[in-house]
């Protein structure tokens, strides 16, 4: 390393532009062996319906400013320098500023790839809690979106209210998202048109239909991310390799926050990377518990305070969607009764 700032020094001249450029240049040596170190191998086929929940295996919780070295003591009270190994090396990494940096650097790789592509299917599951409410149901549901203008099919497949169908187009309907409901309800009632962001149809839901899709929820965690690297305190975060979303290889990254002063909604998030796709696609947050609740293990505090659940799975780029995907009309949907 001595070698290489010596060699940098050569090229640029001295003074604040000289500390800069070293600075970056070193960073970026960083980031180059953190991505070395990680195994990124091609991902296996992707799951279909219902994905069960993430079960995140790290060996031990992230310290808030970890050293790649510390201080102990010995019998005699003297102080020494702690061994420096690869293992302490790759922990302190994975705790780092840096591993904070990755994570906005692999979130702005997906938007950009995203902007790129013009429309996609998948699966997405979900698992909400809407107002301090009860948990719902694990819900799947079959997804088609396109980016420009935005429009969205969804159907409920599994959990929840199954057969329902939405569609929403940007620019028609004034505004508007079309409903077909499920079950007998269906088969009675003619669809509904709702205000996508209205009390009606935010009411079994976090967030409305106008920020589904992976870009969007790119574009949301990198707002967090981002306000999270200028946070200096009540936070920890660590990047956990070799996680899998069904059969998908991940990457995890966990940010904890100390208290509501530093994040009043989030106590915990939790973000899983495709390593092959290099997209977002699950998010588990975790909400404060009660102030009355009593302390209980960490396992139990997730159970009780799980508030977001989202994952993408069976994700097909190549589908090309059309006008007719959107429209109420088509004869694969149920918006138009049929004679």
């Amino acid at each position: 390393m001595k070698r290489v700032a010596t060699a940098c020094s050569r090229i640029v001249p001295k003074g604040t532009t000289r500390h800069n450029c070293l600075a970056v240049f070193l960073t970026l040596v960083a980031l180059g062996v953190l991505i070395i170190t990680f195994d990124a191998e091609p991902a296996g086929a992707e799951p279909a319906g219902l994905l069960p929940m993430p079960v995140i295996t790290s060996t031990q919780p992230p310290p808030t400013n970890p050293p790649a070295g510390g201080v102990a003591s010995d019998k005699k009270g003297e102080t020494q320098t702690a061994a420096v190994t690869p293992q302490t090396t790759e922990q302190a990494i994975k705790s780092s500023r840096l591993a904070l940096e990755y994570h906005v650097a692999l979130l702005e790789i997906g938007k950009h790839r995203l902007e790129k592509m013009s429309d996609y299917c998948a699966n997405f599951t979900k698992q909400e809690r809407v107002d301090g409410e009860d948990l719902q149901d694990m819900q799947t549901i079959e997804v088609k979106l396109r980016h420009k203008p935005l429009s969205l099919y969804m159907k409920w497949n599994k959990g929840g209210d199954v057969g329902r169908e939405v569609l929403y187009v940007d620019g028609h309907l004034d505004g508007e998202m079309l409903v077909h409901l499920g079950g007998i309800k269906g088969k009675l009632l003619p669809p509904l048109k709702l205000d996508p962001k209205g009390n009606r149809a935010m009411a079994e839901a976090r967030h409305p239909v106008t920020e589904m899709g992976i870009q969007q929820l790119c574009s949301l965690l990198l707002t967090y991310r981002r306000r999270d690297l200028t946070l200096t305190n009540g936070i920890k975060w660590e990047l956990v390799d070799n996680q899998k979303l069904g059969d998908r290889e991940c990457y995890c990254f966990v940010v904890d926050y100390s208290d509501r002063t530093v994040e009043k909604t989030y106590r915990r998030a939790t973000t899983y990377i495709d390593k092959e796709l290099m997209l977002p696609v699950c998010v588990r947050n975790f909400g404060w518990p009660a102030e009355s609740e009593k302390p209980v293990d960490p396992a139990t505090l997730d159970e009780q305070t799980l508030i977001e659940f989202y994952a993408y799975s069976d994700i097909k780029f190549d589908q090309r969607l059309g006008d007719e995907h959107f429209d109420k009309s088509n004869s694969e949907y149920r918006f138009v009764r049929r004679q």
